[in-house]
């Protein structure tokens, strides 16, 4: 079928469940439980093997339905102060569309990064050598469109040479919810932001974007370095 902006992002946010950001929106939303149907009995007791036992437990379990409470949560401490990282010194690759790539850091909104037509198993990927090593805390993109899967499906990862990767746990997410569901062109950008790691390499990739053949587009690129 098909659904707007938000339907889209909730969608793709919760079938991570039960990684911590499927669980901060369903907080946020004020999903206290949730059912899920299992393809089959076997597939119950691995799912159940990954829970978080104090975030989440079973409510009920009906062969292989079961229910889950969420558990309320305190509000996150708050994120520390970080600002972007200049963009003078930046080198930027990727996968494809090299030609756009100046759009990401232009500082036009109006002008978007954008590749399509992915060939499957090979996953698309942004890089940024920021020039030197940088305390990077998050990663902020402005989206082309309202509709933005290319940016909230992408993961994040840091290395301090380009060779040895290490992925970041945290998903990117709008700057206001509510404005993706109600005005979704309020929306100014989406950030994936996490405790500060020392990196000068820092590469997007999306390995989900292939399959649904999604194009894959961002109109800017922040990197935030964590100012304390």
């Amino acid at each position: 079928g098909f659904s707007g902006p938000w339907g889209a992002y909730v969608t793709m946010a919760l079938v991570r469940l039960p990684d911590p950001d499927a669980l901060d929106l369903m907080r946020s939303l004020g999903v206290g439980h949730v059912v899920w149907h299992f393809a089959a009995p076997a597939a119950v007791e691995p799912f159940l093997a990954r829970l978080p036992a104090d975030e989440v437990e079973v409510a009920a379990r009906f062969g292989s339905d079961v229910v889950f409470r969420v558990r309320p949560d305190p509000p996150p401490p708050a994120a520390p102060a970080a600002a972007p990282v200049p963009r003078a010194g930046w080198r930027v690759t990727a996968s494809a569309g090299e030609a756009a790539l100046p759009f990401l850091h232009d500082g036009s909104p109006r002008t978007a990064w954008r590749a399509s037509g992915f060939a499957a198993g090979a996953p698309p990927w942004v890089m940024v050598d920021l020039g030197k090593t940088w305390p990077v805390a998050g990663v902020r993109c402005v989206p082309a469109d309202p509709n933005a899967p290319g940016i909230y499906l992408a993961d994040v990862e840091l290395s301090a040479d380009g060779e040895r990767w290490e992925p970041v746990a945290a998903r990117f997410r709008p700057d206001s919810l509510h404005a993706l569901q109600t005005t979704a062109r309020a929306v100014h950008d989406y950030a994936a932001r996490f405790p500060a790691r020392t990196a000068r390499y820092v590469r997007l990739t999306n390995p989900v974007i292939a399959f649904p053949g999604w194009p894959w587009e961002i109109a800017e690129l922040d990197i935030e370095a964590d100012c304390a």
